[in-house]
């Protein structure tokens, strides 16, 4: 396979595969894009990008031996609203990839919400750390908290956990793995 960088021509065009990126994946305030730039916010939190991102892995992150799943929303779309949505994060249970079994997990150790929270759509800018907060909670806790619920809203999920700046993501999981270890 060929390794691409920004200065890759895509072979029998006058297109570098940078146009490609530009034109498929700028707009990160579209929901799939949203979610795909929100792992990629914690891998960077985190310093644990690896070689890439897997489509339907397991979990989104690696970090310490510990799966973390990262699940985004945002009060506003890209489609026009007469007001904010209510945020809601998924958190069903999933079978096991590849597996043929009747019983459903939650695969991840830890599981990261991260709300693009900015309701102006003049002032939204997902570039802006600012405008982020990120709720973490371990699976555990979402299992005691959740049960087999398939999505979580805001306010449930701030109940249970206060929202961290994205500086603090390194060390909020690094606490919450230290606790689980000392459980196991």
């Amino acid at each position: 396979m060929t390794e691409l960088n920004e200065f890759t021509i895509i072979k029998g065009t006058s297109k570098r595969i940078v146009d490609y990126w530009k034109w498929a994946y700028s707009n990160i305030n579209m929901n799939s894009e949203r979610g795909v730039f929100a792992e990629f916010l914690i891998g960077s939190a985190l310093d644990s990008l690896g070689t890439g991102r897997v489509e339907w892995d397991v979990a989104d992150i690696k970090y310490r031996g510990n799966l973390i799943e990262v699940k985004s929303s945002a009060f506003l779309q890209e489609w026009e609203q007469k007001k904010p949505s209510i945020p809601i994060f998924d958190i069903a249970k999933k079978y096991e990839f590849g597996e043929y079994t009747s019983s459903r997990v939650r695969h991840a150790h830890i599981y990261i919400f991260a709300l693009l929270y900015e309701e102006d759509r003049n002032f939204m800018d997902p570039l802006d750390m600012e405008q982020w907060e990120f709720y973490i909670l371990s699976t555990r806790r979402i299992n005691e908290f959740f049960g087999d619920q398939k999505s979580v809203s805001l306010n449930p999920l701030k109940k249970v956990c206060n929202p961290v700046r994205y500086k603090d993501i390194n060390s909020v999981v690094d606490e919450i793995i230290d606790i689980q270890n000392k459980s196991d």
